[in-house]
């Protein structure tokens, strides 16, 4: 399940209650224990990307963190973190998959 596909959901989450808490309201619908949930973020910094996971652990799912930068939220949070050693946020996008 991908949270930002579904812009119907995005748009009335973040209208009704700001684009902050918008990736932790599905994962509260939807996430189990043993999931794995894929968090990413150029700048390591987004709250509502650490808000969600903050959901995502404590809903006991293993979270794999994938972000641009190492002293970043999103860098120490999860249960393991891909970097891509790209600070310029283009390049740290274009290493995520497709």
């Amino acid at each position: 399940m991908s949270l930002d596909c579904n812009s119907s959901s995005v748009t009335a989450i973040g209208n009704d209650e700001g684009y902050a808490h918008v990736f932790e309201r599905q994962p509260e619908a939807f996430a189990q224990k043993g999931d794995v949930v894929f968090a990413l973020s150029t700048s390591g910094n987004s709250e509502n990307v650490m808000r969600g996971i903050e959901v995502a652990m404590e809903r006991g799912c293993c979270v794999i963190g994938m972000t641009g930068r190492r002293e970043g939220e999103v860098g120490s949070a999860p249960s393991t973190t891909v970097l891509t050693s790209q600070k310029r946020g283009a390049l740290a996008e274009s290493r995520r998959p497709a």
